[in-house]
């Protein structure tokens, strides 16, 4: 039986079919697809089940799915499941497309849930197997690899407010996850461009890339909490203030949002208005979140990026020009 394009020994295979079955419960072909098996190999993987159900390693449930006998799940309070789950679904929606190890680590995260949330992970889980498989998925191993085993990464980037590639050498500092679109983000010190430094490159622009057998280090004394510090996702640079200024009617959404707690003012103001003040480490970063709030908020500081934002809603207003407003549908979002 061939695995990842190798040959390998009955014992391995066995053991392989049982650490997936430990954290999930498949059926043969199921399984047969998690090992990347050919059709004509599902005799010997059936063998295989066989075996282990005669050894008393695996059970066999009612609906025909194996999964290991010693799945004992550790006791969860109803916290602990819901951070488990949570921590589950937040993974499910960053990963856009099928990756072994995600898969992996989703049946680990979900296995010792109690019913009904297990029930709905597992779902989940067979959804995210059906995903289709692409470059990104490499890309981020590439990456985790070159991070983990503190070698340089080696990739051709693409920027798409340019439209130009180039090659890129990275010693990899860590990996973020940006909050708001949930994208992950290398993030560590560019040896070939023009000055040398720090920068971020968004995974999924990444081609052709290649973890070379050149060791990097990074500095102990940086910090990656440290150097995110004033970022509003994954953008750095030097640090500004905004100044916003909220109407009324924003004020539970304001604090549903938490975002008193990462200002530097929030403020009730006598007219009910709210007043926030907010450092951040890149501006233009910010703008998708301040045009969420539509005609909720108005930018005041700095007067730079508020006279682009009236332009760039001035453009946005001629280009729905035409159209009737359907104040029906709009109050009812509004009510949303």
């Amino acid at each position: 039986m061939n695995l990842s394009g190798r040959t390998i020994h009955k014992s391995e295979r066995l053991m392989r079919i049982l650490e997936i079955l430990k954290h999930t419960a498949l059926s043969s072909h199921e399984l047969r697809k998690r090992l990347g098996l050919p059709e004509t190999q599902i005799r010997t993987l059936q063998r295989d089940l066989e075996l282990l159900l005669e050894r008393d390693d695996l059970v066999r449930r009612t609906d025909g799915r194996y999964t290991a006998r010693d799945r004992k799940p550790a006791p969860l309070n109803p916290a602990e499941a819901l951070a488990a789950y949570s921590a589950a679904r937040l993974l499910f929606h960053h990963a856009s497309e099928y990756n072994e190890h995600y898969l992996t680590t989703l049946e680990k995260l979900t296995c010792n849930l109690p019913e009904p949330v297990r029930k709905v992970a597992e779902q989940m889980n067979q959804q995210f197997s059906e995903r289709p498989n692409r470059r990104q998925s490499r890309s981020l191993e590439h990456c985790s690899m070159a991070w983990l085993e503190s070698r340089w990464l080696k990739f051709d980037y693409h920027a798409p407010s340019t439209g130009k590639n180039r090659t890129v050498e990275l010693a990899i500092c860590f990996i973020e996850i940006n909050p708001h679109n949930r994208s992950a983000y290398a993030i560590g010190f560019e040896r070939t461009s023009k000055k040398p430094s720090i920068r971020v490159f968004k995974v999924s622009r990444m081609r052709s890339t290649l973890v070379l057998n050149e060791p990097c280090e990074i500095p102990e004394d940086f910090s990656a909490m440290g150097f995110m510090q004033h970022a509003w996702g994954v953008s750095v640079g030097d640090p500004q203030k905004l100044v916003l200024r909220f109407r009324p009617e924003a004020r539970e959404r304001l604090l549903e949002e938490n975002l008193e707690a990462r200002s530097d003012r929030f403020e009730l103001l006598e007219d009910g208005h709210t007043c926030v003040e907010l450092t951040v480490a890149n501006v233009w970063e910010v703008v998708p979140w301040i045009k969420g709030w539509g005609a909720w908020v108005r930018l005041e500081e700095p007067a730079f990026l508020r006279d682009e934002l009236i332009k760039q809603l001035q453009e946005a207003l001629q280009y729905y020009s035409g159209f009737e407003p359907q104040i029906q549908v709009l109050s009812e979002v509004r009510g949303v």
